[in-house]
């Protein structure tokens, strides 16, 4: 099966809200500690749709990568918790 990872930048494209997925052996593998109550929300939408915990973080990185306004917003409280301590 080929990958379905673009070469080019998909931020440039803000109609882009494709979800990027790769070959394993291409992958950069992520591992986050969740608070309990970011757990279950996203445990409760598997329940209500279906869409597994992978696919729907994948589904907020194709909205960050797309939407300018959600990044800006990610990021200054990215930055604010940085500052604060907090990871």
């Amino acid at each position: 099966m080929a990958s379905r990872e673009r070469v080019d930048d998909p931020a440039e494209d803000p109609e882009d809200l494709r979800i990027l997925t790769v070959e394993t052996v291409t992958a950069h593998r992520v591992s986050v500690y969740l608070h309990p109550d970011d757990a279950r929300v996203l445990r409760q939408g598997r329940v209500d749709d279906g869409a597994d915990v992978n696919t729907r973080i994948r589904a907020l990185l194709a909205v960050y990568r797309a939407d300018v306004e959600v990044r800006e917003r990610v990021d200054a409280l990215a930055r604010s918790a940085s500052r604060r301590g907090r990871h």
